[in-house]
């Protein structure tokens, strides 16, 4: 386990693809690599499936953002081009996010033998 640091860190959860029983685990294991100074759960509210996420919600200070499921998987690249990154001048959307100049990007490979990379952005410290 890494020892605590004083890096301030984002936690965005998609709370449509993550489970609320682990949620207060998974900010135990956060806060050994930083502060965890934002927190927010993004998903679908008006969905009875989160309800689940309430108690977690109000105990851990999370902040819910409502995202309406109007399209589902693969299909929100096709009916919201505007996720697409080739709209903001760039191939792959590793591309554009190592190019804001408000946050640090570490890229990681999978490790599965695959060429896919893992990227870890943080938000830079002003």
């Amino acid at each position: 386990m890494p020892s605590p640091s004083a890096d301030k860190l984002a936690v965005l959860i998609d709370a449509d693809n993550a489970q609320a029983s682990i949620a207060s685990e998974l900010l135990a294991e956060i806060s050994s690599y930083g502060t965890a100074t934002v927190g927010r759960a993004y998903g679908d509210w008006t969905t009875p499936n989160l309800s689940g996420w309430k108690e977690a919600l109000h105990n851990l200070a999370i902040q819910p953002i409502q995202q309406f499921r109007f399209t589902v998987g693969s299909l929100l690249v096709k009916a919201s081009p505007s996720f697409d990154p080739r709209n903001y001048g760039f191939q792959k959307l590793g591309e554009l996010v190592r190019r804001q100049p408000f946050l640090e990007v570490k890229s990681v490979p999978a490790g599965d033998g695959s060429p896919n990379m893992h990227l870890y952005v943080r938000l830079k410290e002003p």
